[in-house]
């Protein structure tokens, strides 16, 4: 009676064991792989069968577009719906998520305009961000569209660490014709050493 009591105590204990193996292989996580090497999919023993379970109709896909399934699932739960997209405009024709602008150097204005600044470029197109990161405070000689020309000074400040913080074009005083002044990306190219001259000799 003893030794019956104990086989089945046993045989209960090797019943729980194997219940308790077969839970665990359903949540465990099952590893597909797709038909691209080096590439693992991981979906949970239920999802494999839910996925296995629509492949039952007279139409039944092959294991390899079992794994494509698998892999843009997966790849749509790693990636939300709300992903930017690639931030194409009329200033980064490219895409300023896969290509974006460099930063302005320093906050900068035309006369009293905002241009643009390090936080805030939106506005420019990466030529024009360029141009303007090239340019040095000091005054220089700039060719209008109409041929005449103007001594222009573009003004710097610096903080407490010497590094330039803001940066202002200014025109002539009294100057009429702004609309002559040729566009940014020309303007601030003619902003450099070649075109350098002394305020006072002018």
């Amino acid at each position: 009676m003893a030794f019956e009591k104990g086989r089945r105590a046993a045989e209960r204990a090797n019943a729980k064991a194997r219940t308790a193996q077969r839970n665990a292989s359903e949540t465990e996580p099952v590893a597909v792989t797709e038909a691209t090497p080096e590439k693992a999919v991981t979906l949970s023993f239920a999802q494999l069968k839910e996925l296995m379970g629509a492949n039952k109709g007279t139409e039944a896909i092959s294991p390899t577009e079992v794994a494509d399934i698998a892999a843009q699932a997966a790849a749509k739960a790693r990636r939300p719906e709300n992903n930017p997209g690639p931030l194409v405009s009329d200033f980064n024709p490219d895409g300023e998520r896969d290509h974006p602008r460099p930063q302005l150097r320093a906050t900068m204005y035309f006369g009293s305009s905002p241009i643009g600044s390090p936080q805030d470029n939106a506005q420019l197109t990466k030529g024009e961000i360029e141009a303007l990161n090239a340019v040095t405070p000091g005054y220089y000689n700039i060719t209008k569209m109409d041929g005449s020309k103007a001594v222009v000074e573009v003004r710097g400040q610096v903080n407490a660490n010497r590094k330039l913080e803001r940066m202002w074009f200014l025109l002539p005083e009294g100057d009429e014709d702004k609309n002559l002044y040729p566009p940014l990306v020309s303007f601030a190219q003619q902003c450099v050493d070649t075109h350098r001259v002394d305020p006072v000799t002018v």
